[in-house]
């Protein structure tokens, strides 16, 4: 069964634009743009955190406030020269396939 996926594409952090926010069938994934899980959660109840992951050479921590569309939230991170930063984000929705699902409709 196809899966939401928001893509952060409005952020005060640019580090954050390309990542997404992926359905699960237990919760949430949050992911790099390339698509590497950097966080989960099993809540489903707004609003909520993703566990702190480390990327871009900062931990973030990343809450959901809305799944509307466009989704949005806040983040914040430590990076070590500064005092923790913090802002917001927003992302478009978008159903994502998986390659099973892609392949059997091509061979339709």
């Amino acid at each position: 069964m196809p899966q939401n996926k928001w893509t952060i594409n409005s952020s005060t952090s640019s580090d954050l634009i390309g990542c997404h926010i992926k359905q699960t069938a237990t919760g949430y994934d949050f992911t790099s743009p390339n698509n590497t899980v950097l966080a989960s959660t099993t809540s489903t109840t707004l609003p909520f955190s993703f566990t702190d992951f480390d990327f871009a050479d900062w931990t973030w921590t990343v809450t959901v406030s809305s799944l509307s569309n466009p989704a949005s939230g806040s983040w914040s991170n430590n990076k070590s020269s500064i005092t923790a930063e913090e802002g917001t984000w927003s992302a478009g929705a978008t159903i994502d396939t998986d390659a099973d699902e892609e392949a059997a409709a091509a061979g339709s």
